[in-house]
């Protein structure tokens, strides 16, 4: 699977970065601690009794593109993520299903690189269940 491109032409959209610097929306203080807190050396918690997942479209310092698929406005990483999901085995576990993502992504024209965050124990549930 590829990610598609956009569409191209005289009146082709524009692949869109959509980024709003904290400072527009938060404190001068708040801005300053998270720059502290992010030179801050991280300590996961063991997971327990509430682990949990997530996956994202991209890195921490890379961009998620928004885009035109099919006619219809879309994020690059949804779209490659919902047609993914369709192709899984019914059995198929969130690894799974970040590893058909991976295969479209990143690509020349989204250099986003998506992410599954979790303990390895969680990334093998199974998809939705």
């Amino acid at each position: 699977m590829t990610a598609p491109p956009t569409i191209k032409g005289r009146h082709a959209p524009q692949r869109k970065v959509r980024f709003l610097p904290p400072a527009t929306y938060l404190s001068k203080s708040k801005v300053a601690h998270m720059a502290i807190a992010s030179r801050s050396i991280r300590r996961g918690s063991p997971p327990g009794r509430y682990a949990g997942l997530l996956m994202s479209g991209c890195q921490d310092t890379e961009y998620s593109y928004d885009a035109y698929f099919n006619g219809r406005p879309n994020g690059a990483f949804s779209f490659v993520a919902l047609r993914a999901l369709q192709t899984l085995k019914p059995n198929a576990s969130y690894r799974d299903w970040y590893m058909a993502i991976r295969k479209a992504l990143p690509s020349q024209q989204y250099p986003q690189t998506p992410n599954l965050f979790g303990a390895s124990p969680s990334k093998r549930w199974k998809v939705f269940t």
